[in-house]
């Protein structure tokens, strides 16, 4: 959960805010990193549902943060300070990687007797489709309204932040030439990201296969 919890660090810039979440570069940067890990613990592991346990640790991990910071005032006194900030700002709300793991663990009981490559196609196609039907629409709930508050942890930004109305809206989404959102743009990059998690989640099954030959 640990680890989880660095690797969703690394990609902060393309996967941590909502606003990230309708376009692909959220879904590539996310298919590069998580299923490799989830799967490998998942496989390596001796527990039950072992990749939706990490996956709800990392989650409650980072949820402890958004409501631990919170409750400490804090002054920045760094210049350049365009948001006069009162209280420590805590991180984004994590991602729900519990539900796609979930489905990998479901994925993985059944895959007993098939190819490493057809078990990899089966859970990459699975995050993906999992991780887009899933944050496309938690997406709007967090720059909804509904989600300013102390338990979500939502529009709360750091001192250097010139706040505006790009709070409230989409980033990095895929424009045809014209400025315009472009499904088939994004059908294309989503296609990446599908390759992109196959081949993340043959690199977790082998990985997790190593760990699991590991004796003391």
């Amino acid at each position: 959960a640990v680890i989880i919890e660095m690797v969703s660090v690394m990609i902060t810039e393309d996967a941590s805010f909502a606003n990230h979440m309708h376009g692909s570069r959220f879904y590539i940067a996310t298919s590069i990193l998580f299923p490799v890990f989830l799967i490998a613990f998942a496989r390596a592991s001796r527990v039950t549902w072992p990749a939706t346990k990490v996956a709800a640790m990392y989650m409650l991990i980072t949820m402890l943060a958004i409501w631990v910071l919170q409750l400490f005032p804090a002054t920045p006194k760094l210049a350049p300070i365009y948001n006069q900030v009162t209280h420590m700002v805590p991180p984004a709300f994590p991602l729900l990687l519990v539900i796609p793991a979930a489905v990998m663990d479901r994925i993985l009981m059944k895959s007993e007797g098939r190819s490493e490559w057809i078990n990899a196609l089966v859970l990459g196609a699975s995050f993906v489709a999992v991780m887009l039907a899933v944050h496309w629409f938690w997406a709007e709930f967090m720059l909804s309204p509904a989600s300013r508050n102390f338990f979500f942890g939502a529009d709360q930004w750091d001192y250097t932040s010139r706040l505006g109305a790009w709070r409230y809206q989409y980033w990095n989404l895929d424009r045809d030439a014209a400025g315009s959102w472009s499904p088939v743009k994004f059908g294309g990059r989503m296609i990446i990201a599908l390759v992109i998690a196959v081949i993340s989640s043959r690199l977790g099954l082998a990985w997790g296969r190593s760990m699991s030959r590991i004796r003391r």
